[in-house]
């Protein structure tokens, strides 16, 4: 809820946000367009099971996001660029793994 409600509020830097919306073959946690709507941000949170598995679990996310297609929708001549983060987290602890896919 944190989050959503951080980039909620950048409305002068992105467009069309978007919290558990249904895109691929799932819901992705977070979707936004820079403000041009040239660059597409996927995030996909998860939360791990102890500081020793952050990364795996933030890599989990990045398969998620891959396997269920959370992309598909913005692969147009329009976007140029398309990334994709996995975040984790554990108490205190976050660890963010980014791919870019386009």
């Amino acid at each position: 809820g944190f989050l959503s409600g951080v980039f909620a509020s950048c409305g002068d830097y992105i467009n069309d946000f978007k919290s558990n919306t249904e895109t691929g073959n799932g819901y992705a946690d977070i979707t936004f367009l820079d403000r041009r709507k040239k660059k597409a941000v996927i995030l996909e949170l998860k939360i791990a099971q102890s500081t020793k598995n952050l990364k795996e679990t933030a890599l989990q996310a990045i398969k998620q996001i891959e396997d269920k297609r959370y992309a598909e929708e913005f692969f147009d001549d329009v976007i140029s660029d398309i990334y994709c983060y996995g975040i984790s987290f554990y108490q205190k602890n976050c660890y963010i793994e980014v791919k870019k896919v386009k």
